[in-house]
């Protein structure tokens, strides 16, 4: 027996929402290392949105730094959770609440490899109880 498995990824369009607002920078450090910021504030008429969800997906080539675990952690007091893949260019992160001021997260991320027609990564906000309320912006980190 045979089993061949694959995985390919499609690229959600950017997505507005009327319920949170996505905001995505970068600061680059060196050739192979950036910081990755991106902030999530709720719109709605609402001051609170309880337990949110933030995945992020890097663009092929590039890995979240090991090194950062804990001050990711350190930077926004509500975290809940935070998960990387296998591969670390995928991860999500759980929010306690998030409110109409701007929670943000700085991540270290660095390139790993060089690729050819890079696609870009994207980020989608969600509250758990509701997936419809989401928002979804792609970005690209400087190629080097």
């Amino acid at each position: 027996m045979v089993e061949v498995q694959y995985k390919y990824n499609v690229i959600p369009e950017n997505q507005t929402s009327s319920f949170f607002s996505i905001d995505i920078s970068t600061e680059r450090h060196s050739i192979l290392l950036s910081d990755l910021v991106i902030c999530s504030s709720v719109l709605a008429n609402e001051t609170k949105s309880k337990f949110i969800i933030m995945e992020i997906n890097l663009q092929t080539g590039y890995v979240f730094s090991e090194d950062d675990i804990n001050e990711i952690e350190n930077f926004s007091e509500n975290i809940k959770s935070l998960q990387f893949n296998e591969g670390r260019n995928e991860a999500i992160i759980y929010f306690d609440y998030n409110s109409n001021e701007d929670t943000c997260i700085k991540l270290k991320v660095r390139k790993s490899f060089k690729v050819l027609d890079t696609k870009p990564g994207w980020v989608i906000v969600y509250g758990a109880h509701d997936k419809d309320q989401k928002a979804t912006k792609s970005f690209l980190l400087n190629d080097f």
